[in-house]
Parts: structure tokens; sequence; C-alpha cells
């Protein structure tokens, strides 16, 4: 499970002794962060992405594709980010990304999915995926395609 916003000042670790802070991200907004089955940390940035903590040092993985945050994982361990809004309007063609420990791939409205800023995912029981955006649309992804709900 994920979480909303969370601090201005850094990722800050207690180690059961002392207290440690570090900004991976530089300006130190952390909006997102989330565990995933290996028991490694993805923050997820204000202005300059998303990090991953593997227990020693923090990689950013916005340079290298383009995601954004929020960060779900869902129950096979796979990672997901919304698209990373470059243009800093509220349409987005980035989609959303799902990573499997290896690879990124990359769902857009080609795959259905509309160019809008995601601001929430979720799985549910079932194993869908639901993607909630800023303009108030909401898909379900159920493995296979993307399904729009609308008013």
């Amino acid at each position: 499970m994920g979480s909303g916003p969370i601090a201005q000042e850094g990722v800050i670790r207690f180690n059961g002794k002392s207290i440690t802070s570090s900004k991976p991200n530089g300006d130190g907004w952390i909006r997102y962060m989330i565990e995933d089955k290996n028991g490694q940390i993805w923050f997820g940035g204000r202005s300059n992405g998303n990090f991953f903590h593997d227990g020693k040092t923090f990689t950013n993985y916005t340079e290298k594709v383009g995601i954004g945050n929020p960060i779900l994982v869902d129950k096979s361990g796979k990672v997901w980010f919304s698209g990373e809004e470059k243009t800093g309007t509220i349409e987005s063609e980035d989609g959303i990304w799902r990573y499997n420990g290896k690879t990124f791939e990359n769902f857009t409205t080609k795959d259905g999915i509309g160019k809008n800023s995601v601001w929430n995912m979720l799985e549910d029981r079932n194993g869908n995926i639901w993607i909630g955006t800023r303009n108030c649309e909401l898909y379900r992804f159920d493995g296979k395609t993307f399904t729009t709900f609308s008013e």
C-alpha cells in the first residue's frame, strides 16, 4: 500500500539508534513511498521524479524513462507509475508505466488510456488496476484491456 503526501525534508530514516536524512531528488519533497515485493523502497518526488532505494543507494528512474507518481505495487510485484508531465499542463500523453523488475512497459492512448494526469491507482481484490485522473476519468485495467467509466 502506498502513501499520500509524505515530507518536504526528504527521506528521514531511523534505524533504532540514530536518525539520518537525505534528499535524493534535490528539492526534498517526497509525495509517495511504497515497498515492493523484495522489500526495496520507491519514492515519488514532487518535481524531480521517482527514486528507488535498494538499501544502499538511490537510483532516479525518471531520468531513464520519464515516469511520474503516484506509485502502485500490484499483487504480482509489478510497480506502476503515472506518466511524467513534461509540459506542465493538465494533459499528459505519457499514460502509465509498468515495471516488472527488468523492463518498463508504457500504456498510452493507443492502449485505451486517456491523456490526463493520473492522480491515483489501486488494485482491487480481483487484480484489476483502477486509475483515477485529474479530469475525473476512471479506467479499469483487467490485465488485457482498459475500460473507461464516465458519467
